[in-house]
């Protein structure tokens, strides 16, 4: 059975309340009208009584029933020196006492006959169900009365019942709640005292990982210092085998000068052999040449043109970018027809305050009617003059090699006979911030790594006596300097 709400418990109990207070309010409200019907009725029974008396005096009196009655009292010797009335009276008085069980002194007639009538008058009051009127006998109203009472006392019974039962429904929930407090505060204290054991166990731990943190940090620190200590070694070893190597490379120097002074010069002697000369020139845009069918010769072939006096060129700093160092001649020619023994040729470029003249010599780099060179084009090239190099650019100086009958090799090694090299790869240098990024590492180690081979690859020609050559140089060399910048 589940427990009975003490809400609801105290609502049955104020609510029999409520019901005495309106049975007692209500009793009290037929107190009053009975009191008024009371006084009304005692002025009727004092007019009765009057007429009764004259009755009794006029008519009963010396009627048969009053004989009777006389005769009666007369046989009992307590009503043999009363009068008749006196004696009926006595009788009544007599019978009253039998019924109330009271010793009371007798009230007189007409108190008799009020109290007598009260309950009858109170009985049919306005809110009663005795349903009694002032006809009924005294035994059938004293019945209903009693009944009324029995009913009024089994309901009162049942509500006191009821308000007990609901006093120990109100107390056990009280205790039941209280035992669920109490369960409530003992498990509150068990997770309580787990939290605290937990948190003990936190700061324990909290405690072993800073010792532990503290240990790693000063062993991180002395691996720092202890590393930092080998690259300040290495580094002083790095200078040193820089200085090294540089005094090397000076001494290397002196000896290629002394060198120089007792062998013939290969890189000048095939860079300076001219390859044909102009022998007509029916206009000013166009020369014919020495070279024709049978010389390797085919359209679209360029030389640059140089005075037959001065010759070509030296080779000069092959990597300088200098306009006063570059092999600048008196212009350009491209071949566009080849016949037998010579070739037609347009001219493409004239430099300013120079003009042609029959006896100029031709030179290609490239090209030789007898030999294929072997080149080594390195790096990335920017042919359009823009500032950026690409290794797209690098594919046009390869296929004017092949195109004009020379040969591409992949390494620098003694069958090198140039290299053409593209400008230098540039180590970006890094910010603090981008030093933690991955993607700018890796793109700083991937130029230093480019620029690494660029420079073994200028050493290993400059150790070897190959003639090295830039872009510019190379395109002017080859009379092509013009066209590239279309």
């Amino acid at each position: 059975m589940p427990p009975i709400n003490p809400q609801g418990s105290r609502g049955g109990l104020i609510t029999t309340v409520v019901i005495m207070s309106v049975l007692f309010v209500t009793s009290t409200i037929f107190a009053i009208y009975f009191h008024t019907q009371q006084r009304a009725r005692e002025k009727d029974i004092a007019d009765l009584q009057s007429k009764y008396k004259q009755f009794v005096s006029d008519v009963y009196m010396s009627s048969p029933e009053a004989t009777n009655i006389k005769a009666s009292l007369a046989s009992n010797p307590a009503y043999r020196n009363l009068s008749t009335i006196e004696a009926v009276a006595a009788q009544r008085n007599e019978m009253a006492k039998l019924i109330t069980g009271t010793g009371n002194p007798t009230p007189p007639a007409d108190q008799q006959v009020a109290e007598a009538m009260r309950p009858l008058a109170d009985a049919n009051g306005p809110e009663a169900d005795l349903k009694l009127s002032a006809s009924d006998s005294l035994l059938t109203a004293l019945k209903a009365l009693t009944t009324k009472v029995g009913a009024i006392r089994e309901q009162n019974t049942k509500l006191v019942q009821a308000a007990k039962e609901a006093d120990d429904a109100r107390n056990q929930t009280i205790a039941d709640q209280k035992n669920l407090l109490g369960e409530r505060d003992t498990a509150v204290a068990a997770e309580r005292a787990k939290v605290e054991a937990e948190l003990k166990t936190i700061a324990t731990e909290r405690e072993q990982k800073a010792t532990q943190v503290k240990s790693i940090s000063d062993e991180t620190t002395k691996t720092v210092t202890r590393v930092q200590g080998s690259a300040n070694e290495l580094t002083k070893q790095v200078a040193q085998r820089d200085a090294a190597i540089k005094q090397l490379q000076t001494d290397l120097d002196k000896a290629q000068r002394k060198l120089a002074g007792i062998r013939m010069d290969t890189k000048n002697a095939v860079i300076r052999q001219p390859d044909g000369h102009i022998t007509r020139i029916p206009d000013s845009t166009t020369v014919y040449i020495d070279l024709g069918e049978g010389d390797q010769v085919a359209p679209g072939l360029t030389f640059a043109v140089y005075d037959k006096r001065k010759g070509i060129p030296p080779l000069g700093q092959g990597m300088s970018d200098s306009d006063t160092d570059m092999p600048v001649g008196k212009g350009s020619i491209e071949v566009v027809r080849v016949g037998p023994g010579s070739s037609e040729c347009r001219v493409v470029k004239l430099e300013p305050g120079q003009s042609l003249v029959e006896g100029d010599i031709i030179a290609n780099l490239v090209y030789d009617r007898n030999t294929k060179y072997n080149f080594l084009v390195y790096g990335n090239f920017d042919m359009d003059q823009n500032g950026v190099a690409t290794a797209d650019d690098a594919k046009i100086i390869q296929r004017l090699v092949t195109q004009w009958g020379g040969r591409l090799t992949d390494k620098v090694d003694a069958d090198t006979d140039f290299v053409v090299l593209g400008k230098a790869p540039t180590v970006p240098t890094l910010s603090d911030e981008d030093k933690n990024n991955p993607i700018e590492q890796k793109r700083a180690a991937d130029a230093q790594a480019a620029l690494e081979a660029y420079t073994a690859v200028e050493t290993k020609a400059a150790q070897l006596y190959v003639p090295v050559l830039n872009q510019n140089r190379f395109l002017y060399f080859v009379g092509y300097f013009d066209q590239s910048k279309r």
